[in-house]
């Protein structure tokens, strides 16, 4: 498969908001193919709007507005660490799930701040005994004074967890790609993700196709029709 063909395939998953296998692709040889295989496409999606595929769409949708990385670059195995930047990771989060629902699975802290803070919950008991000794608080008042102590520290914890969560950019376990994303996502309720796109008729669908290949391939429309042979009568490379 050419890069030409290549650089069509990918304009035409764009053009028409589809995933096209490579296995399925390969079989393509002339435009009619091409079209015929876009109408299913679009007839499979209109006759069961998957949830997946719906949170798939969105997810890379906002990963490319907002990276601005190509199409093919976000597919269901891509790797999310080498995907989205840490520094990114927080607004993508947030975007793609639509207001009013659920967001997706939190992002971690990393491994040190999340052993730090489990630490100093953990340690709670043993400032407050440490503080009343420190302190020479009369026995009679200790139990109150150890759990004033306590829950001022536990305070303290939490208004510290509450300030570093922008550190928290590290993906959850089992979010590795984008495929694991959308798994995580589907059973949470995100019904509404995406609103199924409008049915395309099939001469809407060539007349789109038309003006895709002549633009990528460079070809004037009128030589694109149903029976071109798109490496040998249209020049894909």
């Amino acid at each position: 498969m050419g890069l030409d063909v290549v650089e069509l395939l990918m304009n035409v998953e764009e053009a028409f908001d589809i995933l096209l296998g490579d296995d399925e692709a390969s079989e393509v040889r002339t435009a009619g193919d091409l079209h015929r295989l876009v109408v299913a496409k679009l007839r499979q999606r209109d006759a069961d709007p998957c949830l997946s595929a719906r949170l798939f769409h969105r997810i890379r949708d906002e990963i490319i507005a907002r990276l601005g990385v190509p199409r093919s670059a976000v597919r269901p195995s891509t790797r999310l660490e080498s995907l989205i930047p840490r520094g990114h990771r927080r607004a993508i989060w947030r975007a793609v799930a639509p207001e009013g629902q659920l967001p997706p699975p939190a992002l971690d802290y990393p491994r040190w701040l999340r052993r730090a803070l489990f630490g100093l919950l953990v340690a709670t008991p043993l400032v407050a005994v440490a503080s009343v000794f420190c302190l020479g608080i009369p026995w009679p008042t200790v139990p109150i004074a150890a759990l004033v102590i306590s829950l001022a520290w536990a305070a303290g914890c939490l208004v510290l967890a509450i300030l570093t969560q922008p550190l928290a950019v590290c993906l959850p376990n089992g979010c590795e790609s984008v495929a694991d994303m959308v798994r995580r996502m589907a059973p949470r309720g995100y019904g509404a993700a995406k609103s199924p796109p409008a049915p395309w008729t099939e001469d809407e669908v060539w007349s789109r196709l038309q003006a895709v290949i002549a633009s990528t391939l460079q070809v004037d429309p009128a030589r694109v029709t149903k029976d071109a042979d798109i490496v040998r009568d249209l020049g894909a490379g």
